[in-house]
């Protein structure tokens, strides 16, 4: 018979008044410092941001992506070394290069309010050119950051969107291709209010899920059993006192997505 009910009854209702700080979603952000120089093909991930629908406005060369060693030609707070992201072609080694770019999408698959990229121009005949970043949710424009090329400090600008919901970016120069490098691209993710005490998966947290937790509580082997410890909600391989926060942080509700 499973007394776990009985027995943590009295915590459980001390745990249920206890305030719980809200879990907070880590900016997704791509540095591209993990990869190899070279071309890294038409569409490609990192840090959770996904890459796709290059234009570099070249028609006679592919529209890969490049990743561009640049530790050596670009610096400061705005670029993390050693790797930037442009197109068209690279320079070897350290000494980085700026390839032309027109147009580019980047999404992290979910919704999120706010993000940023850092740009890094050259000052060019093309500097009548404007860079702009748009938000875009369900495909239209619902926010937007732009500069002019000619603006830029010292080769440098911060292109940003916040405070509206979007599902996807688009970054583009107009009114032709700019000689580019893209570093630290950060999207902010909305956060969900999840029912982590749902185990159930019916929308509501009540008894069926309290003894679905009970089951395996106290167990230390969850991670990597065949055996699923569904109460190891914080996924480090026990059931503790943390998971038994998490699961009392929403008991009771009804409206669970």
């Amino acid at each position: 018979m499973n007394l776990f009910p009985r027995r943590c009854a009295a915590l459980f209702l001390e745990i249920l008044l206890l305030v719980i700080s809200p879990t907070l979603l880590l900016a997704e952000t791509a540095t591209f410092d993990g990869f190899s120089e070279g071309s890294i093909g038409y569409e490609f991930t990192d840090g959770g941001i996904t890459f796709f629908d290059l234009d570099n406005g070249i028609s006679a060369i592919g529209n890969a992506f490049i990743i561009e060693q640049a530790d050596e030609t670009l610096s400061g707070p705005f670029f993390s070394p050693p790797n930037g992201l442009t197109a068209v072609g690279y320079s070897p080694g350290p000494t980085g290069g700026y390839g032309a770019v027109k147009e580019l999408f980047m999404t992290t698959g979910a919704d999120a309010d706010s993000a940023s990229i850092e740009v890094f121009a050259m000052g060019t005949s093309s500097s009548v050119n404007t860079i702009t970043l748009e938000a875009i949710k369900d495909g239209a424009v619902v926010d937007s950051d732009s500069i002019l090329v000619s603006d830029f400090v010292d080769g440098h600008v911060t292109l940003a969107v916040a405070g509206t919901v979007f599902d996807t970016l688009r970054l583009f120069s107009s009114p032709r291709s700019q000689t580019m490098v893209f570093d630290n691209v950060t999207i902010n993710p909305i956060a969900i209010d999840t029912c982590e005490c749902d185990l159930t998966q019916d929308g509501v947290c009540d008894m069926l899920d309290w003894q679905l937790f009970g089951q395996d509580w106290g167990r230390t082997d969850c991670l990597g059993s065949a055996d699923v410890c569904e109460c190891d909600l914080t996924q480090n391989g026990v059931c503790d006192m943390l998971d038994w926060q998490l699961f009392g942080q929403d008991w009771g509700r009804t409206d669970c997505p």
